[in-house]
């Protein structure tokens, strides 16, 4: 995934301002697609973007899971994952 960032989430506190305004610095004004495991976490967290002025948000449906059974191979590397 090209260009992916991972950005911790927590289901119980949601976002915080700073993980926010850190999205805010990576998005610059791009299309953002969120996506975790099942579609569990990347769901909340794109509804606080929307919620913090972000209108160009999507969730992939399923997640990596369902995503990764489109094809046998799923690189999975993020700009800061290193």
């Amino acid at each position: 995934m090209r260009d992916a960032v991972n950005v911790p989430y927590d289901l119980d506190g949601g976002s915080s301002e700073e993980q926010l305004n850190g999205v805010n610095a990576l998005v610059d004004g791009r299309p953002v697609v969120a996506i975790c495991g099942s579609g569990i976490s990347s769901t909340p967290f794109a509804f606080d973007l929307e919620e913090h002025g972000y209108d160009d948000v999507s969730v992939v449906t399923g997640g990596m899971e369902d995503w990764s059974k489109l094809s046998e191979v799923v690189p999975i590397e993020t700009s800061n994952s290193r």
